[in-house]
């Protein structure tokens, strides 16, 4: 895979036998399993980012009873149509699977590009070491055209403008990154659920279901992207400006402010008037009895004293 780089020093990194190294002496060793891992320690937000082993095994025996091969082949129909529009040139096609999980669209993916004929490198990268290695596991027969490797979307240690294609399915979504590692007039494929998905489940589980937040992503992708060797592309931007937004004034504020006192103080639940006179009643008690405490330790106390002075 010659679009990898370094996630520390972000120069590239060339595969010596069992391992992948940069220019500036940063080494990978390929796990067992034939996956890498490309995640510092010190970039993980939890000690084990992405999904835990009976997460990742839980998906792995839903998505063997074929509940979402419709989407699979769907996805595989897509990207080879593109590819056979793309392919042609000399070098493999490079494709990227941001988000693999534990490989199931990966290796089908690969399994109909090569029974295709196409010339390819894919590339599956997860956050979940777990599912990475179960992806590297399932997919042994394709260690000559998949590569998969622990990293996160946000931060993809691939080099710029080196896919024809990206997938994305199911997973987090990061435009930005795409934008940066596709190629001009490269392809992105993405599928991600809608707002109300799994409802019936989350009202069962949830107090307060929520609903998942609705992607708009074609939009950020249809910016026109240009490319300057040696620099990043950059998006092109709008020839009008964008008004900016006016922020309120000081007063306004304050009578922002007095508002929503108002409105929680409405939620408040006040004492009634029975109660307000018991509470009253109660005070008045206390005051008296500890009047009269104050009062008998300070003549106690008193005759203490007098009685003292008089020896």
């Amino acid at each position: 895979m010659g679009v990898l780089i370094c996630p520390i020093c972000k120069s590239r990194l060339e595969q010596e036998e069992r391992r992948f190294a940069c220019k500036n002496g940063h080494s990978f060793d390929l796990a067992a399993a034939g996956y890498l891992h490309l995640l510092p320690s010190n970039r993980m937000r939890a000690k084990i980012p992405g999904d835990n082993k009976q997460m990742v095994q839980a998906r792995r025996d839903f998505l063997s009873k074929g509940y979402y091969q419709p989407v699979s082949d769907c996805l595989n129909e897509v990207v080879t149509a593109c590819c056979r529009q793309i392919a042609g040139k000399k070098k493999p096609l490079q494709l990227l699977d941001a988000g693999c999980g534990e490989g199931y669209y990966t290796n089908r993916l690969a399994e109909n590009l090569r029974a295709a004929g196409l010339d390819f490198a894919l590339l599956g990268l997860d956050i979940s070491k777990f599912a990475v290695a179960a992806a590297a596991k399932s997919g042994r027969e394709l260690l000559d055209w998949v590569q998969y490797g622990v990293a996160s979307v946000f931060e993809l240690p691939v080099k710029d403008h080196s896919c024809q294609v990206v997938t994305n399915l199911f997973a987090p979504v990061c435009i930005p990154e795409y934008r940066r590692v596709l190629k001009r007039g490269g392809v992105l494929v993405f599928a991600v659920t809608s707002t109300r998905h799994l409802w019936e489940l989350k009202s069962a589980i949830y107090d307060e279901p929520y609903e998942n937040e609705k992607l708009d992503q074609a939009m950020d992708m249809s910016e026109e992207v240009t490319e300057t060797p040696g620099k990043p592309a950059k998006p092109k931007k709008d020839k009008e400006a964008k008004p900016k937004e006016k922020k309120p004034g000081f007063f306004a504020r304050i009578a922002k402010w007095f508002r929503e006192m108002k409105s929680e103080l409405k939620k408040v639940q006040w004492p009634t008037a029975k109660q307000t006179v018991n509470n009253v009643i109660i005070v008045i008690v206390c005051v008296v009895v500890v009047g009269v405490c104050i009062w008998i330790f300070d003549s106690i106390a008193g005759g203490i004293v007098d009685a003292l002075l008089k020896l």
